[in-house]
């Protein structure tokens, strides 16, 4: 929906701007919020598709019990920095909120996105947790099968 508004806005700027000499206010703001939307909403929706970019050079040589401890290693790295980025999130929100911050054209407040940022953040935080806990799982199951 975000991207579906924002490519409608650009379109009107463009169509306003190139033929009545008429662009729309603060098209640069509301580009700039949806992107912050669009980022930290999506950001679960990769990782719950595991379609994240990826180097799987050194993935790719390891074996299936190299592969499960990579990755539970790597989610529980994630998670500590995520946890701590959506906590910062949070804490910004709410200086934004009480500081009474906008944008500079439309006046838009800036704390609801940075909320939704939070949101997305925490959604995030969620999609590695799970993707974590199943590869620790197949791991003590694997090790355990290998007993």
């Amino acid at each position: 929906m975000t991207m579906l508004g924002l490519l409608g806005w650009t379109v009107v700027d463009i169509v306003g701007r190139t033929f009545f000499n008429a662009p729309m206010r603060g098209t640069v703001e509301l580009t700039e919020l949806a992107v912050v939307i669009l980022v930290y909403l999506g950001l679960s929706y990769a990782e719950s598709r595991d379609s994240h970019i990826a180097v799987d050079l050194l993935y790719q040589r390891l074996g299936v019990r190299g592969r499960l401890l990579l990755r539970v290693f790597a989610g529980a790295v994630s998670l500590l920095v995520i946890s701590v980025l959506t906590w910062r999130l949070f804490v910004y929100a709410g200086q934004l909120d009480t500081g009474g911050y906008t944008t500079g054209i439309l006046r838009l407040p800036l704390y609801p996105v940075a909320l939704l940022a939070v949101l997305g953040a925490a959604a995030f935080w969620l999609a590695v947790f799970a993707n974590t806990a199943v590869s620790l799982l197949a791991l003590m199951r694997g090790h355990r099968d290998g007993d």
